[in-house]
């Protein structure tokens, strides 16, 4: 690993707070303002814990993927977890319009046969990282991101100063080769991901690489409100190490900015940054960003003057892989509530008739809900005790349930109940505060994201079940 040389602390408005040795930064974070979970976990102070192997099991048992039949480090996503990720891609749609990102498919194979390749891989090829072809093609990988083919692409190319910045996004399922006791549901060895270059000169950088981290920012807050930190990596000594930059860094974000000062560059980049969440079983950067001034020269990308190019490298928010174990983890430690955000849950709103002569009145509020789009049930389970069915909804991380009895029917409004609704909203309130939340989440694809019909099932000795 790369030595730190120094910390220091930024608060939103980019005034210095502490400055001092990566092994004091904790004891300075103990005796900041409660309320930050990511600064706590980073401080040691977090009150609740889980493990990756628990969020896992969680999403197999709440269905929203499969290990059953897969090779080991793979994962079936199921229609709920589908759900989140579609719910994803028409969230990104207002991040990725504000970089005014094009779309650009890359090949899931890229070559290594060259000098170049080689260099930028080198970490990934020497530790294994990457999935190879037989001695046929013993050059070939699967792509562990979009960054070999987008430099393969771009190699001896010329850049209109024009045109510049230029963004594009590119989504594709990647493969990382992690190791079996790395495996979890934010480390499996495929999984998808929308990685977003953009191009502009390195007059332009800063400005860029800031503006890329506001647009995350704001996607960040939608979940998380400013329950989140940010860390920065840069390399002393480039042209880009300069303290308006990490100022101006500081106050593209609403939680406390830390920047960490390395010696030397690690890898490729000159400053490194991501934003961070308590997921339970540690901080998780569901958003990062490297100002990468090396690829460029090294793949002989220019401007046409001859001027240097840089390659600022991000990503927008991911379902399964991100943003479904940060939800589970935050639960089982009780840092949020133990249930899916009702943007992404296959059932936003749940309604519980008490009674059998109150079903079809719940059955006409529903099917008025779904003219608005929501994703809305019926409990049918009227056999049951309604304490059993509101528990086994909790069970389930139902976020939201209304109970339709008596008084409802009479016309009184529904209360909105559930890990979700922590201050239990009426409907026609939760209504006009959150429904263009979950409009903005709302999936293109036409589905009802029902679970699958099988059930693990075993043969008995005498041959019946």
């Amino acid at each position: 690993m790369t030595a730190v040389s120094s910390v220091q602390v930024l608060n939103p408005s980019g005034e210095l707070l502490w400055k001092g040795e990566e092994a004091d930064l904790a004891e300075f974070l103990v005796d900041q303002p409660a309320g930050n979970s990511a600064l706590a976990r980073l401080a040691g102070t977090a009150s609740g814990a889980c493990t990756r192997n628990e969020v896992t099991e969680l999403a197999d048992q709440l269905g929203f993927i499969s290990r059953r039949g897969t090779p080991k480090g793979f994962l079936t996503v199921l229609p709920p977890g589908s759900l989140i990720d579609e719910s994803l891609k028409s969230f990104n749609r207002a991040h990725l319009a504000r970089l005014n990102a094009n779309l650009v498919d890359f090949p899931l194979v890229f070559a290594t046969d060259d000098g170049e390749m080689g260099q930028l891989v080198s970490a990934y090829e020497e530790q294994g990282r990457m999935f190879r072809f037989d001695d046929r093609d013993r050059s070939l990988r699967l792509s562990y991101a979009a960054d070999p083919n987008l430099f393969a692409w771009m190699r001896h190319t010329r850049a209109d100063p024009q045109r510049l910045p230029y963004t594009m996004v590119s989504p594709q399922p990647i493969f990382r080769r992690f190791q079996s006791g790395e495996l979890s549901l934010d480390r499996a060895r495929q999984y998808h991901v929308s990685d977003v270059h953009t191009l502009c000169s390195t007059m332009q950088a800063t400005d860029v690489f800031r503006e890329t981290v506001a647009r995350a920012a704001e996607a960040m807050e939608f979940w998380f409100g400013s329950d989140y930190c940010q860390i920065v990596d840069t390399v002393m000594g480039t042209e880009f190490d300069q303290q308006h930059a990490y100022q101006a860094l500081a106050r593209a974000v609403s939680g406390l900015t830390i920047v960490r000062h390395l010696a030397r560059r690690p890898r490729y980049y000159a400053i490194k940054g991501g934003l961070y969440v308590d997921a339970g079983f540690g901080n998780v950067m569901l958003f990062n960003f490297q100002l990468d001034d090396t690829n460029s020269d090294r793949f002989d990308v220019r401007l046409d003057d001859g001027g240097p190019i840089a390659v600022i490298h991000s990503t927008v928010a991911s379902g399964v892989p991100k943003l479904l174990p940060i939800t589970l983890g935050r639960g089982l430690a009780d840092v949020g509530p133990r249930a899916v955000p009702p943007e992404l849950a296959r059932h936003q709103v749940v309604l519980v008739p008490v009674r059998e002569h109150h079903h079809a009145a719940a059955e006409r509020l529903a099917a008025v809900l779904r003219t608005s789009g929501l994703r809305v049930a019926v409990d049918a389970h009227l056999n049951k005790s309604l304490g059993h069915r509101l528990a086994a909804l909790r069970t389930a991380w139902q976020p939201l349930f209304g109970v339709i009895g008596d008084r409802e029917m009479a016309g009184e409004p529904v209360i909105l109940d559930g890990p979700a609704a922590i201050d239990r909203p009426t409907l026609d309130e939760y209504l006009i505060r959150d429904l263009e939340r979950l409009q903005r989440c709302a999936p293109t694809a036409e589905s009802d994201w029902s679970d699958p019909p099988m059930r693990p099932w075993h043969r008995s000795r005498g041959g019946t079940s």
